[in-house]
């Protein structure tokens, strides 16, 4: 379940990735949805899977080197890939002070140098398959692993590393870091639904076990049948 923390800007780094995948088994419906912390702002050039304009849309806030994360990413890959009316949007919380503000340390010490990987394997067509390949490898993104997985790939290797070398991790994340303290998040992976709840956005506590449930919460959408009450987000701990 959710690891409590205190407010965005205060947030410490030990932990973060603990977060709303712990959780290992099935949930009852009633329990995944949650009111978010702050509003959902979305600027149109994020990574995007499924059709545009689909009836429902997730967003999951990741970092690269969270287990969670890794555990968490492809299954929900897998359900969009499953139903067309779904889109998944990817948007970055990397836990590291490198590239992210409201960190007040450099938690994972590759994290930021996979942001860019990521982002300069698209202008190649081809982020979700490295983001694949690194949640496949969260315990190695060092700069020749990156290479590895941009070869394995089929990507240009000059292109892929002229890109990484001009691009900054902070400028990648940025919109998805002021988004995600804006959302108050409270650890990675965090997951957003709109399309359910009318043009309300919700706070989803699940783990890749409840990928079900979140296949039942939209067969009840789709057929207009009652939702589930959508609780309050529980107030964060104040920092000790």
């Amino acid at each position: 379940m959710r690891l409590a923390l205190p407010a965005a800007a205060s947030l410490v780094a030990a932990g973060l990735c603990t977060g709303l995948s712990s959780r290992s088994g099935e949930a009852p419906l009633g329990l995944l949805v949650e009111a978010p912390g702050g509003e959902m702002n979305l600027t149109g050039s994020e990574p995007g899977f499924g059709p545009v304009g689909a009836r429902f849309t997730l967003v999951e806030f990741v970092d690269f080197e969270c287990p969670h994360c890794a555990r968490m990413a492809p299954a929900l890959h897998e359900f969009a890939a499953q139903n067309a009316d779904v889109r998944l949007i990817h948007r970055n919380y990397p836990l590291s002070s490198d590239c992210n503000a409201n960190m007040q340390a450099p938690m994972h010490q590759h994290v930021c140098d996979a942001v860019v990987a990521a982002a300069c394997a698209g202008e190649q067509g081809r982020f979700w398959e490295m983001q694949a390949a690194m949640f496949d490898h969260y315990t190695a993104l060092t700069p020749p692993d990156l290479d590895g997985y941009g070869a394995d790939l089929g990507l240009d290797a000059a292109a892929f590393t002229a890109c990484r070398a001009r691009t900054q991790a902070k400028e990648v994340a940025a919109a998805d870091v002021t988004a995600g303290a804006t959302l108050q998040i409270a650890g990675t992976p965090s997951i957003y639904l709109h399309g359910a709840y009318g043009d309300r956005w919700v706070m989803l506590d699940m783990g890749p076990g409840d990928v079900g449930q979140l296949s039942d919460l939209l067969g009840l959408a789709r057929a207009g049948k009652p939702l589930p009450e959508v609780k309050p987000q529980p107030a964060p701990e104040a920092a000790p």
